[in-house]
């Protein structure tokens, strides 16, 4: 049975990167009242977790009312004997005694980063769209912060909860800063003009407590590294070949554009005789639409639309880290469209091979319709999936545990061709491309 995490309230940069890491082992629902008859819906509840932003001070009643919600949901959980995670805003530090003190409570600090398109959100995403156009930014330059990535907490927080720890747990860094020198950095990585950010007293209540006795702490990137990340983070080639959507733009340039470019440079990088013996080209749905239509054109072939989704699920299946649920969400979602491929020779085209799942489904699926030869064509190279950016979601890569000898059989294949790296970098470095660890390349 799949086990359920109940969710309680919202905490816009965090819960998406949260939702994405732990959505690949659990199911992730909404906890709403009433709270007993919500969770009867799900079978094994393995936590509830509790956001806490900051509302005000606790001898404000207002502050105090914004609160009731977030203190309902920590009191029912603790006492069905469920595991309660408050995820609490630093500023909002001084209500902790007001939850159960069985909770795992983690200080949140000021946290930064991108939402799942690529795009800075919050008031970093304010900021650098100020920057960029050349306008004037205020920052606060007087109250000293822990300025965090939002994929680094959002880890740390997962972590926890697999080792089940427990207590009062702060996220934080060695050194602090202000939001003008965090800024002051930021426009040095872009390159925008430093010159428009001016230092104020903004009165902003990021205050940090101090530790308290009892407490553990995660000693998180520092401010120069985090930044990096994001930079690598916004022009990685994964988000270019496989998270973006093709009609979007990367980095001023239509992706689509990118992905036809690679399939017809993989023209060049196939077997002369599979070349000279394909009859079609097949795309695997939907990713690997744009390069197929690259490829079909490169070697002068049709491209044949012979399997479907009958829809889109939430969350790619690469989301899902249970080979087996994965297994069955590709199955489910997909369908043969009744071309006729019996006794021909089909070259089928996704945009990578990570774990390998959908291909080894896509060509069974080939195979029961008829065709006589079935060869994979890859318009990236070898992925390794190793990823310090948290972008590519941790997974064993295929070709980690499988040798290229055993490849063939495994998928049920006649060829498998990747493009070459060379080949692969002098169409990706052009469009934006500045991250490519994920590909051996």
């Amino acid at each position: 049975m799949q086990k359920t995490i109940l969710i309680s309230g919202t905490y816009p940069i965090l819960d998406e990167k949260l939702n994405d890491l732990l959505g690949r082992s659990y199911d992730i629902a909404a906890l709403e009242q009433p709270f007993p008859v919500n969770a009867r819906k799900f079978g094994w509840v393995e936590a509830v977790v509790v956001y806490v932003p900051y509302c005000g001070e606790p001898e404000d009643a207002a502050a105090a009312q914004r609160y009731t919600g977030a203190r309902a949901a920590a009191d029912w959980a603790t006492k069905e004997g469920l595991r309660c995670v408050l995820l609490i805003d630093a500023e909002a530090h001084s209500f902790l005694p007001c939850f159960p003190s069985a909770c795992t409570a983690f200080i949140l600090p000021e946290l930064y980063g991108l939402d799942r398109r690529g795009r800075p959100v919050g008031w970093l995403g304010e900021a650098m769209r100020r920057l960029e156009a050349g306008e004037r930014m205020d920052a606060d330059d007087v109250v000293p912060a822990y300025f965090v990535l939002a994929d680094e907490a959002a880890a740390r927080i997962r972590a926890a909860l697999r080792e089940r720890a427990d207590g009062t747990i702060r996220l934080i860094q060695t050194r602090r800063t202000t939001r003008f020198r965090f800024l002051g950095k930021l426009a040095a990585l872009y390159d925008f003009d430093r010159t428009n950010i001016y230092p104020c007293d903004a009165h902003l209540p990021h205050y940090v407590p101090l530790l308290e006795e009892g407490e553990r702490y995660f000693d998180c990137s520092e401010t120069d590294a985090g930044l990096a990340t994001l930079y690598r983070q916004q022009y990685c080639v994964f988000r270019l070949v496989y998270l973006c959507k093709p009609d979007e733009l990367f980095c001023g340039r239509p992706v689509a554009q990118f992905r036809r470019m690679l399939g017809t440079a993989l023209a060049a990088a196939l077997p002369r005789k599979v070349a000279r013996g394909a009859d079609c080209v097949i795309p695997v749905p939907a990713t690997g639409i744009c390069y197929a239509e690259g490829l079909a054109k490169g070697l002068g072939k049709p491209m044949v639309n012979a399997l479907e989704k009958l829809h889109r699920p939430n969350n790619r299946t690469l989301c899902f880290a249970d080979v087996e649920r994965r297994t069955g969400l590709i199955r489910d979602h997909m369908k043969l469209t009744g071309e006729d491929l019996q006794g021909k020779q089909v070259v089928v085209v996704d945009e990578a091979i990570f774990t390998g799942t959908t291909l080894r489904i896509v060509c069974q699926m080939l195979r029961e319709a008829g065709a006589a030869k079935v060869h994979i064509a890859i318009p990236t190279p070898v992925s390794n999936c190793r990823c310090a950016q948290y972008v590519l979601p941790a997974m064993p890569s295929l070709a980690d545990s499988m040798p290229p000898s055993k490849m063939l059989d495994y998928f049920g294949a006649d060829s498998l061709t990747y493009i070459p790296g060379q080949s692969f970098l002098e169409i990706a470095r052009p469009s934006g491309a500045v991250c490519t660890d994920c590909f051996e390349a």
